[in-house]
């Protein structure tokens, strides 16, 4: 449409004015999120550091800046693009130790750092890597941790050996029968680092037509230990009852000195009611009463020392019971059984029909 100015001419209309872009697009430097201290790039953490910007970048539709190709500068939409590519660029730098992102700072893209980080760290071929992660694996063991701690500690080492996989499956069957085997030896690895009070529900699980998948399996094991803890409380195992109970039964430190002296003859080891030669032995040891009275009084008189007359008290008590020592050999002969361990018999048929148990 051609307007006529004020002296007849024609006029141009004004252009149009730029497109708006809404702000909630637009990147700030407070747009991305500071990286904790322990989570930066440090050489030995590029899969988990890789897949965390990843996810920030994908989450606010900025990552063509990483994965795509840099706009040329006669695109009219360059400067916006260069600016955020700038802010990335340096939130990319802060997210590494300095003596990484000192390696990177003249390159000119995001693009570029990502790239070079890339092949710098990834090494998915880095066979000393993947050994290291597999003897770790199978070296874990529960131990002092609960399940929900152990088996969060064995997925994180099984998720971090994933990204060294370079195995392409050519069809979608190959894939479902690589991950079931796949799977099949977790269980078997988080089965066998489970502590020996799991052995039954261990059997249990192996012992089922059809293995459970691992996420049943945590369930399954997790669910046994909450069982126990409300079942059990805070009551103490019966082996630390029997040492309890022993140690109950073990006399006074003979390290410490006897306290205990007569006035009537000045010497240790006994009081004024207890001494013989106030009240006569016969005396003591009828007041004393029963068996136990005459065995301390033999007790007494054995240890008497013939030089200095000085008298050591020895208690003479039985300590431990035949109960008690059978019950403690029966305890220590369980805990050297190697942890994990887990016997099945197959009973039945020759069939192969049969049932499986301890």
């Amino acid at each position: 449409m051609e307007v006529e100015n004020d002296n007849g001419g024609v006029q141009n209309p004004p252009p149009p004015p730029p497109p708006l872009v809404e702000s909630s697009n637009l990147m700030t430097a407070n747009s991305l999120p500071t990286l904790h201290q322990s989570h930066r790039l440090n050489g030995k953490n590029y899969f988990s550091w890789a897949q965390f910007m990843r996810a920030n970048l994908k989450g606010r539709g900025k990552l063509n800046h990483i994965e795509g190709d840099p706009l040329p500068a006669t695109d009219p939409g360059f400067t916006l693009w260069d600016n955020e590519d700038s802010l990335i660029m340096s939130w990319m730098w802060n997210s590494m130790i300095p003596e990484i992102s000192s390696q990177y700072m003249f390159l000119p893209t995001a693009r570029d750092i990502w790239e070079n980080l890339m092949q710098t760290y990834s090494k998915k071929q880095d066979l000393s890597a993947r050994f290291d992660l597999k003897n770790k694996i199978f070296n874990t063991k529960q131990g002092t941790m609960t399940v929900s701690e152990y088996f969060a500690t064995m997925k994180g080492y099984w998720i971090e050996l994933d990204q060294y996989q370079t195995l392409k499956m050519e069809t979608a069957n190959d894939t479902i029968a690589l991950n079931t085997c796949i799977e099949t030896d977790r269980i078997f690895e988080f089965l066998a680092g489970l502590n020996s009070d799991y052995d039954p529900i261990r059997v249990q699980i192996l012992g089922k037509d059809r293995l459970p998948p691992l996420a049943e399996v945590f369930s399954i094991v997790r669910g046994e230990e909450s069982r126990r803890d409300v079942m059990l409380g805070n009551k103490p195992s019966e082996g630390t009852a029997l040492v309890a109970n022993i140690a109950g039964k073990q006399p006074a430190s003979k390290t410490g000195r006897d306290d205990r002296y007569c006035d009537h003859c000045k010497r240790t080891g006994h009081t004024k009611d207890r001494c013989f030669k106030l009240h006569g032995k016969n005396h003591v040891l009828n007041r004393s009463g029963g068996f136990k009275g005459i065995r301390q009084s033999q007790a007494h008189a054995a240890t008497m020392s013939p030089d200095t007359g000085n008298s050591k008290t020895v208690e003479n008590d039985s300590l431990i019971s035949t109960d008690d020592l059978n019950r403690l050999k029966s305890l220590l002969e369980s805990l050297s059984k190697p942890s994990g361990s887990c016997s099945l018999v197959m009973t039945g048929s020759s069939n192969g029909s049969g049932d499986w148990g301890m």
